[in-house]
């Protein structure tokens, strides 16, 4: 995972979304690299009863194995995004290859929800892109999203330490990355309940990222 510095990467890159609008109370829960047949369920328990929005950004090859998990992201309310097939860093690689990883996951998400939903978000691995990502992406009618608040819990044994890092960096507008499809989910299963009311009793509220292809506006709260 890159550590990735918000205003820079937002100077350099501003047709990619990395947060919501600053000027309001609006907070975007996203997770990545799933779905994973041990972790995806309860994260989604949580958000059910949370009655928290948020968008998951599936692991094609991963979808493959599990359309029954993508089937219940969907139904209920979530937001599917593509995180490529393989989970290999796309940064520099072969235009006809990005495109495969991107293609193949997006076959993977149709195929289990039903031809009529097409995910629009995509989100590279470990944060790696290139600038060539802006015209693929719109060529294939995505727009790709970031993050403005790195969680670390695939690096994270301690609930404790998993709530006080989200909690000190929360701030308006957030994108909040956390993964559904890494070793660590026991602590983040743990932490999550936790960290969404924290959120709430901050005044903020969950919102749902925009699905919406390559050249619309950013996020507003």
């Amino acid at each position: 995972m890159v550590i990735i510095n918000p205003s820079i990467m937002r100077f350099l890159f501003p047709w990619a979304l990395w947060k919501g609008s600053g000027d309001s109370n609006g907070i975007f829960v996203t997770f990545d690299d799933g779905p994973h047949p041990q972790y995806t369920a309860p994260i989604l328990q949580i958000l059910r009863e949370g009655q928290v929005p948020a968008a998951f950004f599936l692991n094609g090859s991963k979808a493959a194995l599990h359309p029954g998990l993508v089937r219940e992201i969907r139904l209920q309310g979530h937001v599917i995004g593509n995180h490529g097939f393989s989970h290999m860093s796309m940064e520099f690689r072969k235009k006809e290859w990005i495109r495969l990883e991107i293609a193949k996951t997006h076959e993977a998400v149709s195929r289990a929800v039903g031809c009529s939903y097409c995910p629009r978000l995509f989100r590279p691995p470990f944060g790696r892109f290139d600038p060539r990502f802006r015209r693929i992406l719109e060529d294939m009618g995505y727009r790709m999203v970031l993050w403005s608040l790195l969680s670390r819990d695939f690096s994270e044994n301690s609930a404790e330490r998993l709530i006080r890092t989200v909690d000190s960096h929360l701030h308006p507008g957030a994108i909040i990355v956390f993964h559904d499809g890494h070793t660590h989910g026991p602590v983040l299963i743990e932490a999550l309940p936790r960290i969404l009311r924290r959120i709430r009793d901050r005044g903020f509220q969950f919102l749902s990222l925009p699905e919406e292809p390559a050249g619309t506006p950013a996020a507003k709260g």
